[in-house]
């Protein structure tokens, strides 16, 4: 069982560092859009986190899949999945907030509504990708820093790996049922933003504020 709450203390420390990286671009984002914005009020800062706990379940289902497993068998192999899964959905998640900084000014809206719009035209965008690289570097060292600071925390929890004999007993087994419930609910609310009916999207979590903060 001691394998399964050090799971758990990882994952808590893992989606916390994600919350905090996510906010660090949405302040950057307004930092360089300053001029977009003004007067913000409380509630798009409280809408976006509920945006961003929505996000932590989508980019890093695989993540929270293998989380799950490791909560019943912990080896090195998931461990590794675990790892990996979470760097991939950190990087992905960092890089689309790390370009619409820059691509807002242009478009006046996310890089992620012209992804899901583009479609066959999606291999200009990777085109021209390189070139974005170039003109807002700044930018590009940032995201990099970002996936240092990601990957040096999972070294870090790498060396604190605990290793226990696999146990199964009733009340292990038992425990083990309660903890994987609790997971998924944690992640379920999250990913529905909360207890509401519908689950929430950008449009409601904006509703408070107005549409004009729909891009924070």
């Amino acid at each position: 069982m001691r394998d399964a709450y050090f799971t758990l203390i990882q994952t808590a420390r893992r989606m916390g560092l994600m919350l905090l990286l996510l906010m660090a671009c949405r302040l950057l984002f307004l930092a360089f859009n300053a001029d977009r914005f003004s007067d913000i009020p409380l509630s798009v800062w409280t809408g976006a986190l509920r945006i961003d706990l929505a996000s932590l379940l989508v980019v890093f289902l695989p993540y929270h899949l293998f989380t799950l497993l490791a909560i019943w068998y912990s080896n090195q192999l998931l461990r590794w999945a675990q790892h990996l899964s979470f760097i991939a959905g950190a990087a992905i998640s960092t890089a689309l907030n790390c370009i619409d900084i820059a691509y807002y000014r242009f478009t006046l809206k996310r890089s992620t509504a012209d992804l899901l719009e583009l479609g066959g035209y999606s291999d200009d965008l990777w085109v021209l990708f390189p070139q974005f690289l170039l003109d807002y570097y700044p930018i590009a060292i940032i995201f990099l820093l970002f996936v240092s600071l990601v990957i040096v925390h999972e070294i870090a929890l790498g060396r604190m790996s605990v290793s226990q004999p696999q146990l199964f007993n009733l009340q292990t087994i038992l425990k083990k049922v309660a903890l994987s419930i609790a997971y998924i609910a944690t992640f379920v609310i999250a990913g529905r933003g909360g207890l509401q009916y519908s689950p929430l999207d950008v449009i409601d979590a904006s509703k408070p504020a107005g549409a004009s903060f729909t891009p924070l």
